[in-house]
C-alpha cells in the first residue's frame, strides 16, 4: 500500500509504502513533514515541515503487478487555471446597502479525460484555511461554452471559465482565498465497486489586490469636513467621493470594487461601490507611470447621462468613519469625520432671503435645518431651549428673551454661524413687515434689540459628535 500526500498543484510532498498488509481497515497519520525532496517553496531553515496550506492525498493498493487499485481517479485530471476578480455587485442601487451581496470571480480550469466528468464542486477556503462555502459546478455560468455544465472533458483538455458569486459575508477577512476544484470521473463501470472516483483536488490562489485609498474632500482631522455640497435649501445634499488607486500593467478586467465603511464609535458598517474611471480626460483617469505601469482609479462617483451620481451621501450620516477597500483585497485605512456643525450653517445660509413654504416662525425654521442634517429638534422655542445645554460651537442655537424681566424666558431662536451673524426668521423684529423671511442678522444688533443677554445652546447629540 502506498500513501501519497499532495499539495494543491499535484506535487508529492510526502510518500510512504507499507508492505504485507493483511485485509482490514488502517489509519495513517501524517506529521506534516516533507520527505520527497520537493521544495517549490522551501520550509523554514533547518526544518522539513511543509508550509501551511491545503493538502490532499491518494492511496494505492497493489496486490500484484496486474491487480492494483487507487482511491483517486487515474482517468480524470483537473488542471487549475487562474482566478480573476470580476467585480462587486451593488444590486444596481447605490443608495441601498441591503442588496450589496456578492463579489464575483472567474475560475479557470481544464478537464482531461476520455469522458466528461460526472460531477464537480468548487470549495472556498478563507485565509485561515477554513472551508466556508461550496458551489455545484453545473449551476455556474461558463464564459467559454454556451449552455455548458462545466463538466465537459476531452483527452487533450477542455477549458472552462465559470463565474462564481461569493456572498460578501464570506470574504470579510483580508488575505488569500482559495477556490479548490473537486471533480469526479465517469468510469464507475470500469471499477470493482462500481463507484465514480474523485480526481485530486487542485487550486490556484486568489491573491488579494492592493489599493491606496483616499477621500475627496479629506476629513481626516478632529474637525472633519461637511463634504461637497449640491442643491439648495430642502434639496441640499452633502457627499464624499471615496477613491482607491491600483497600479498594474494593462487595464483591470473588472469595473467595480467594494469599499467598507465602519463608524468608529458604534461599529456600524456600510458598503459602497467604487467604479473604474476609464475616461483619460478625467482627472482621475488612467495615468502612465512608465515601464508599462498605469495607475487606475476607482471612485464612488460616476457620470450617468452627463450627471454625476455619487454613492456616499452624508447629509444625515454622523460621526467618524474608517474606510478601506473591502476584503479580500488589501488597502490602507483612512478616517473621515463628518462635520455636522458646518453642515448646519451651510443649510441655514442657503435659506437666507427665502420664505419656507410652510411660512414658519423661528422655532420651525431652526428645527427644519437641524432635522435636515439628521439632528432631531422639537418644535417650540421653550422645548428647544429645555432639550439643549450650554454650548459655544459653530452652528449652535442662540436664544433671546424679549421681556425685560428678572426671570429669563426664551422667546426667539436662531442659528449662530460662528462669526458675527445669526440666521433666523424675522418673527420678533417689528421693523420687518415679513415675519417669515429668513435673514442673516448682525448678532450685535440682535443683542441691542433684546433686553436680556442671549444664550447659546445645542442638543446633546451634536455635542457628543464633537468628541467622536
Amino acid at each position: 500500500m502506498r500513501v501519497r500526500i499532495y499539495d494543491m498543484n499535484r506535487n508529492v510532498v510526502y510518500e510512504v509504502t507499507e508492505q504485507k498488509l493483511c485485509p482490514g481497515g488502517y489509519s495513517f497519520p501524517w506529521d506534516g513533514t516533507v520527505n520527497t525532496g520537493y521544495y517549490e517553496y522551501p520550509p523554514d531553515e533547518w526544518s522539513n515541515i511543509a508550509p501551511a496550506g491545503l493538502y490532499t492525498f491518494d492511496v494505492e493498493v497493489i496486490a500484484n503487478p496486474y491487480d492494483r487499485d487507487a482511491v483517486r481517479s487515474q482517468a480524470l485530471t483537473v488542471v487549475p487555471g487562474p482566478v480573476e476578480y470580476l467585480g462587486y455587485d451593488d444590486g444596481g442601487t447605490p443608495d441601498d446597502e441591503s442588496d450589496d451581496n456578492h463579489l464575483y470571480y472567474l475560475r479557470w480550469y481544464a478537464l482531461y479525460s476520455g469522458r466528461d466528468a460526472s460531477y464537480g464542486e468548487i470549495w472556498l477556503y478563507d485565509p485561515e484555511l477554513d472551508m466556508v462555502w461550496s458551489w455545484i459546478v453545473p449551476v455556474l455560468q461558463c464564459v467559454v461554452h454556451e449552455n455548458c455544465d462545466g463538466l465537459t472533458a476531452n483527452p487533450n483538455g477542455e477549458t472552462h471559465g465559470v463565474i462564481i458569486p461569493v456572498p460578501v459575508s464570506l470574504m470579510e477577512k483580508a488575505g488569500t482565498y482559495r477556490f479548490v476544484l473537486h471533480f469526479y470521473d465517469d468510469y464507475a463501470d470500469t471499477y470493482k465497486n462500481h463507484q465514480v472516483k474523485a480526481a485530486l483536488e487542485v487550486n490556484t490562489l486568489a491573491e488579494p489586490l492592493s489599493f491606496e485609498v483616499s477621500t475627496d474632500p479629506s476629513g481626516d482631522s478632529q474637525e472633519g469636513h461637511p463634504g461637497h455640497q449640491v442643491g439648495q435649501r430642502d434639496t441640499i445634499k452633502f457627499y464624499v467621493v471615496i477613491k482607491a488607486t491600483l497600479i498594474r500593467r494593462g487595464k483591470p478586467s473588472f469595473e467595480t470594487i467594494g469599499f467598507m465603511l465602519k463608524r468608529t464609535k458604534t461599529g456600524e458598517v456600510k458598503r459602497k461601490t467604487g467604479y473604474l474611471v476609464n475616461d483619460p480626460n478625467d482627472p482621475d483617469g488612467p495615468k502612465d507611470l512608465g515601464g508599462g505601469l498605469k495607475r487606475w482609479t476607482f471612485r464612488t462617483h460616476k457620470v450617468v447621462n452627463d450627471e454625476g451620481v455619487t454613492d456616499w451621501v452624508i447629509t444625515r450620516e454622523k460621526g467618524r468613519w474608517e474606510i478601506k477597500v473591502a476584503p479580500p483585497h488589501e488597502s490602507n485605512t483612512i478616517k473621515f469625520k463628518i462635520n455636522k456643525r458646518a453642515q448646519i450653517v451651510r443649510v441655514a445660509n442657503s435659506w437666507v432671503g427665502a420664505i419656507p413654504s410652510d411660512r414658519e416662525l423661528c422655532d420651525a425654521f431652526v428645527a427644519r435645518v437641524y432635522n435636515h442634517v439628521g439632528i432631531s429638534l422639537p418644535l417650540g422655542v421653550g422645548k428647544q431651549y429645555n432639550s439643549t445645554t450650554e454650548d459655544i460651537g459653530v452652528g449652535c442655537l442662540i436664544f433671546y428673551d424679549d421681556e425685560d424681566e428678572p426671570e429669563w424666558e426664551p422667546a426667539h431662536a436662531g442659528i449662530w454661524d460662528g462669526g458675527s451673524s445669526v440666521i433666523d426668521t424675522n418673527c420678533k423684529l417689528e421693523e420687518h413687515k415679513d415675519p417669515y423671511r429668513v435673514m442673516k442678522h448682525d448678532q450685535q444688533k440682535l443683542e441691542d434689540k433684546y433686553p436680556n443677554e442671549s444664550r447659546k445652546r445645542a442638543p446633546k447629540e451634536l455635542k457628543d459628535l464633537d468628541g467622536e
